[in-house]
């Protein structure tokens, strides 16, 4: 997973940072925006039926109820 990621990087313009995190994903997410001073979150969304978010929970919508900055949740 990690040589995949770093292959997204490379193709990244700039300077972007790689951090391999275990957890709670939403709690993470919020826990390092301020470390790294983000402006903005980008997050993918799985579109998941009303009754699977409820019962499974969606890590997007949680992100963007707690997070220190503007979030951008992308649909497939």
């Amino acid at each position: 997973m990690e040589k995949l990621l770093q292959s997204y990087q490379e193709k990244l313009p700039g300077q972007s940072d790689l951090e391999i995190v275990s957890g709670e994903p939403a709690p993470e997410i919020w826990r390092l925006a301020p470390i790294y001073k983000a402006d903005l979150i980008a997050i993918g969304c799985r579109g998941l039926t009303r009754l699977k978010r409820i019962l499974e929970g969606s890590v997007s919508a949680e992100v963007v109820a707690e997070a220190p900055c503007s979030v951008l949740v992308v649909r497939a």
